[in-house]
């Protein structure tokens, strides 16, 4: 689970790393996986790995990017994604 704060409507260039923030729950996940993905919901454009988001710049206005954590669980319980457009 994320939040999303500050302006995310600003203009480009805008960096959305430093505006998203994890909501923990080590007792129940092992791993977090944070990924930006193009418009076309497949192409990576950053990804990185741990508790903090990787820095990702819109670089225009028209750019449309998504952001995927997936949280890999502990105890064999199923890992869980969410998406943010």
């Amino acid at each position: 689970e994320f939040t999303v704060a500050g302006n995310t409507a600003a203009c480009a260039p805008f960096n959305l790393g430093p505006n998203v923030t994890l909501v923990e729950y080590p007792e129940a996940v092992e791993s977090y996986l944070w990924e930006y993905l193009a418009a076309d919901g497949t192409t990576v454009l950053a990804q990185g790995t741990g508790t903090t988001p990787p820095a990702y710049t819109i670089p225009t206005d028209a750019t449309k990017v998504t952001l995927r954590l997936t949280a890999k669980a502990k105890n064999g319980c199923k890992d869980a994604v969410e998406t943010i457009d």
